[in-house]
């Protein structure tokens, strides 16, 4: 389960990268549910680019807020516990989906 405030999920780009509204295609999942609402802060960079949310007793988690953005080579994407953990939210999966150069 994750602390207060930790980072939960954190990613390198190596390259220049897209990724779309409501974050289309990426899923975050949890294998024990939330007890309560539980809103994780997805950053670029340190910057908010939108909310990674976990509904009560729920163990896959929605994007809010989440506009297109992009990354370049070197900017880091983190997500970030809340401040007030859920007390059963545990065990984070993740797969981000994103449009980039083809090697």
């Amino acid at each position: 389960a994750p602390g207060a405030s930790a980072v939960v999920f954190a990613f390198l780009a190596n390259e220049a990268l897209s990724f779309p509204a409501s974050m289309s295609g990426s899923v975050v999942k949890a294998k024990v549910a939330a007890t309560t609402q539980a809103d994780f802060d997805l950053q670029k960079n340190g910057i908010s680019v939108g909310t990674v949310r976990f509904a009560a007793a729920g163990t896959v988690a929605s994007y809010v807020s989440t506009s297109a953005f992009t990354m370049a080579s070197g900017d880091h994407l983190e997500l970030v516990a809340p401040g007030s953990p859920d007390a059963t939210l545990s065990d984070l999966f993740f797969t981000l989906e994103a449009t980039g150069q083809v090697h």
